[in-house]
């Protein structure tokens, strides 16, 4: 909606998303359902929910109408989320996944592709094309970048970082 703005706190043991108002600042009733300190947060782009992620090793998916949860799932320290630019569908990553985990908003079920490859361990970070179409995920230990086409899980480019690139 662009009139609100959500951040995390890892300190103090406020394991809340935060949601503010930009105009005054006035916080709204924080949606409470992380059992432990909460990493990221993203706002869906139609501005209707609030994905977030956190050591408690689930994803969650709120209503930002009724702050009440959702979807979620979990698996794994989430250390990223975002949603697709149709604001139907969550991405996630962290230390459980070596693929890109898709779920779906309005069913909570997964959507995920089956991917032609994966990473050598836990995807630290990702995003997704203005089109929705590519996402792109960075391996948190084996030093590369991947690119993947989100209709069928296609790894369509590779970039390893580890190599010398003169």
């Amino acid at each position: 909606k662009g009139d609100r703005v959500a951040f995390t706190s890892n300190g103090n043991n406020d394991w809340n998303i935060h949601i503010h108002e930009v105009e005054t600042g006035k916080e709204f009733r924080p949606p409470v359902g992380h059992l432990n300190a909460v990493g990221c947060v993203s706002f869906a782009p139609d501005g209707r929910n609030v994905a977030s992620g956190g050591t408690d090793a689930a994803v969650r998916v709120w209503s930002l109408d009724s702050l009440s949860q959702r979807c979620g799932a979990v698996g794994g320290a989430v250390w990223d989320v975002g949603f697709l630019p149709d604001a139907k569908t969550v991405y996630y990553c962290g230390s459980a996944w070596a693929t890109l985990p898709l779920l779906d908003v309005e069913s909570g079920k997964a959507r995920t592709p089956a991917y032609s490859a994966q990473h050598n361990g836990a995807i630290l970070s990702a995003a997704v094309t203005r089109d929705g179409r590519f996402a792109l995920t960075g391996g948190n230990q084996d030093g590369t970048v991947r690119m993947w086409r989100l209709s069928d899980g296609r790894q369509v480019r590779y970039f390893d970082l580890r190599k010398d690139p003169s």
